[in-house]
């Protein structure tokens, strides 16, 4: 993925912006895409957080959700787990806050 900015329009990076500080419940719903979308979802927000203006989410970014996921089904890489750490700085990410 290239730059965020460069391919989302203003409204859709201000509409967007929302998703990033959403409850765990509010990310069920994706629960029924395939592994592949929900790693295309993680790559998207993992980029978000880093490169659009006021999508930084912290301990409430939605890939925590996402990986979650793809961790109970089992198909969670260490290899996404690499590109995560690779392309944020946000330090909840892949696992959230350590309890």
């Amino acid at each position: 993925m290239g730059s965020l900015g460069a391919s989302l329009t203003e409204a859709q990076q201000q509409g967007g912006v929302h998703w990033m500080k959403q409850a765990a419940a509010y990310w069920q719903t994706a629960d029924v895409l395939g592994d592949e979308d929900l790693q295309r979802m993680i790559r998207f927000f993992t980029l978000a957080e880093m490169q659009l203006p006021g999508w930084d989410a912290g301990k409430l970014s939605p890939v925590i959700y996402l990986v979650r996921m793809l961790k109970q089904r089992g198909t969670f890489t260490p290899e996404l787990r690499q590109w995560i750490k690779a392309n944020t700085d946000n330090r909840y990410l892949p696992n959230g806050a350590l309890v």
